[in-house]
């Protein structure tokens, strides 16, 4: 709890005050199961725009692939996300800029789901 703040309304609404909330998505999966999730692009949106250190790394890594320098090679060993393939060879992630393409904000995500079958 926050100093001042003695329930769990109270709390909530503090929250939503200093930093909105995202909206929930709900599905219900039967026999009292449900899953509680948030738009992605919406919490990406937030990090963003709310967290100076998020925003100047993602900007860094968007200017670095705009440059194309790593597009459609093989990487001699894999440290992270920028060492696969799949990146490498993606249409639109590390290729270089096209004309228009200079303030484009290139964003990479790995989607993991625990316990989820797709």
């Amino acid at each position: 709890m926050f100093k001042g703040v003695d329930t769990a309304a109270q709390e909530k609404a503090y929250l939503k005050s200093t930093l909105p909330m995202l909206e929930p998505r709900v599905a219900e999966l039967g026999e009292g199961h449900r899953v509680v999730s948030v738009n992605a692009l919406d919490a990406i949106e937030r990090l963003l725009r709310e967290d100076s250190d998020v925003r100047k790394a993602v900007i860094a890594k968007s200017e670095e692939w705009k440059k194309g320098e790593k597009w459609q090679t093989t990487a001699e060993e894999y440290r992270d996300m920028d060492d696969g393939s799949v990146a490498r060879h993606h249409p639109h992630l590390m290729r270089p800029a096209a004309p228009g393409e200079e303030r484009d904000l290139r964003v990479g995500m790995l989607l993991y789901g625990d316990e989820v079958e797709v």
